[in-house]
């Protein structure tokens, strides 16, 4: 009987022993990817680092500027105020403009050259800043 089965168990633990062979190979082979996988997430990794470090400075630029920018802002609308307050003192005296045409007209020319020199300064010609 033993005979019988010698054959079956033979081819068993051949299969056997193939499979733990297969599955050692399998296993070698994912521990080999896992050690190249890990190579290439750690130089994506120090890629993504630097990116970040990029950004957080781009971040602290940016909001040296927005303070740059409120502080301009907040001297404009001062400005923009004084104006405002200085136009409404003219009003009732419609009749010394059409009185003195000249004057108007030297005061118009003058606003607009100062209007015209803070352009100038706003769109990077330095010349006319004061």
């Amino acid at each position: 009987m033993f005979t019988m089965i010698k054959p079956y168990i033979i081819g068993g633990v051949g299969i056997l022993i193939a499979v733990l062979f297969a599955s050692t190979m399998y296993f070698i082979n994912a521990t080999s990817d896992a050690k190249v996988e890990a190579a290439g997430f750690q130089s994506d990794l120090s890629a993504l680092q630097s990116k970040v470090e990029e950004r957080n400075a781009e971040i602290k630029r940016d909001a040296a500027n927005q303070a740059t920018v409120g502080v301009e802002r907040a001297k404009t609308n001062q400005q923009f105020l004084d104006s405002k307050r200085s136009v409404e003192g003219f009003k009732g005296r419609e009749a010394i403009l059409r009185a003195k045409p000249e004057l108007t007209e030297k005061m118009i020319n003058k606003s607009f050259a100062n209007f015209a020199d803070e352009i100038s300064c706003a769109t990077g010609d330095a010349t006319p800043c004061k």
